[in-house]
């Protein structure tokens, strides 16, 4: 009967053994799982001000644009006459033209961002998935 309490201790104190060390592991992986998580906020937040700083500049960048050609548009009409306005029309209509350009391009690269977020936003949710 001894035996048997000496086993039964035995297996108690393996038991109680494995369970603190399984215990230290899952503290190990919940430590480094918040620390994953909050380093991939700290990217998508990151990435987040990039992109809405760029979008800030382009914006800035055809606003001055328009403003300039809007000037050269009325100096066109008050300062030429009929042959030069018309030569400055043209010159007017080509940065309009790159205007537009630029504009399809912002739009296009503006797409661009919004499906990377959205496929970022995807990543982010399955890891938070992952976790729970």
């Amino acid at each position: 009967m001894a035996e048997k309490f000496c086993e039964l201790d035995t297996a108690n104190e393996t038991l109680l053994s494995e369970r603190t060390a399984f215990e230290a592991e899952k503290k190990d992986h919940s430590e480094l799982y918040e620390k994953q998580q909050q380093e991939l906020k700290e990217m998508f937040e990151a990435h987040k001000r990039d992109n809405e700083q760029w979008l800030e500049q382009k914006t800035s960048e055809i606003n001055t644009e328009k403003l300039s050609l809007a000037e050269e548009r009325v100096n066109a009409m008050h300062t030429h006459t009929r042959a030069h306005t018309h030569t400055h029309t043209h010159t007017v209509w080509n940065s309009q033209a790159r205007l537009e350009k630029a504009s399809a391009e912002l739009s296009k690269e503006k797409e661009l961002f919004e499906e990377k977020s959205k496929k970022f936003n995807a990543i982010m949710q399955q890891m938070h998935g992952l976790s729970s």
